[in-house]
């Protein structure tokens, strides 16, 4: 009878197999990604820090006293100014934008064209009158 040989190379094969198997199954991280994956991946860990800032810091409080006094200091001083205004300019102030009393529109003379002939020239003898 023969004798048998040891199974090196079927266990070798196996051996090989399986990790090739596991290198395959695991992921290599963001080098087996496409660029738009990346950029997904890349916007959902800004979106958790943002998520986590948030969390994080504490909430505005809003000073509607201030807002209120600032916005009627600014009324004040505008009525102000287009009352100094309208005592600078007389009862009939005309507005920078505002149209004219009476336009008018100037438009240039009409030129009728004469052309100068030249007698030197063979082709525009017929314009001599001589």
């Amino acid at each position: 009878m023969k004798q048998r040989k040891s199974p090196v190379a079927l266990i070798t094969v196996a051996v090989f197999a399986a990790i090739g198997l596991m290198i395959a199954a695991k992921p290599f991280g963001e080098e087996r990604l496409s660029t738009e994956e990346k950029m997904q991946l890349a916007q959902e860990r800004q979106a958790a820090e943002q998520r986590a800032k948030m969390a994080n810091a504490p909430a505005p409080k809003a000073d509607g006293k201030k807002e209120q006094s600032d916005l009627t200091a600014q009324m004040a001083a505008s009525v102000q100014t287009d009352a100094a205004k309208a005592k600078r300019q007389g009862p009939r102030a005309v507005d920078e934008n505002a149209l004219p009393e009476n336009p008018v529109v100037i438009k240039p003379e009409d030129k009728v064209y004469i052309p100068k002939p030249n007698s030197a020239s063979t082709s525009s003898q017929w314009y001599d009158k001589n």
